[in-house]
């Protein structure tokens, strides 16, 4: 529900610029981890695909043996040029010429997502960037 209701959010946003969002709600999945720290991950990685999206936006959860993966896939420009192995450090921007960003949205993803025992990826795919964010299951005893 945390997904869907920070997708809501930014509706008019995302709207603005133009960019839909494909999510597939699935049924509930909870994980071990603090409400506000994830919906502040969902929140900056909606902000980076509205900042950094050339076109339409796919967000998954992932449900996996112990964890569960959310997912942001989104087309980009020069997507070659685009360093994952940095895309996490505090202060990146791809274009510093054009990018008004500061750089520390997916820094705060990857430091808060660490703080919960989870953890961060970049995957590059042919024009689109996929960030993943895994967190612990919860499981119910």
């Amino acid at each position: 529900n945390l997904v869907a209701e920070s997708l809501v959010a930014f509706i008019p946003i995302l709207e603005e610029n133009n960019l839909a969002v494909h999510f597939k709600e699935t049924s509930p999945i909870f994980v071990l981890a603090d409400k506000k720290m994830v919906k502040r991950i969902i929140q900056n990685l909606i902000r980076n695909c509205i900042q950094h999206s050339e076109g339409d936006i796919e967000v998954r959860l992932l449900l996996l043996k112990d964890r569960v993966m959310i997912s942001f896939k989104n087309p980009i420009k020069d997507a070659y040029k685009v360093d994952k192995e940095q895309l996490f450090d505090r202060f990146y921007t791809g274009d510093r010429a054009r990018n008004k960003s500061t750089g520390l949205g997916l820094a705060i993803v990857k430091l808060l997502a660490e703080q919960m025992c989870g953890s961060t990826e970049a995957i590059v795919q042919s024009e689109s960037l996929v960030i993943r964010v895994s967190l612990p299951l919860y499981k119910n005893q």
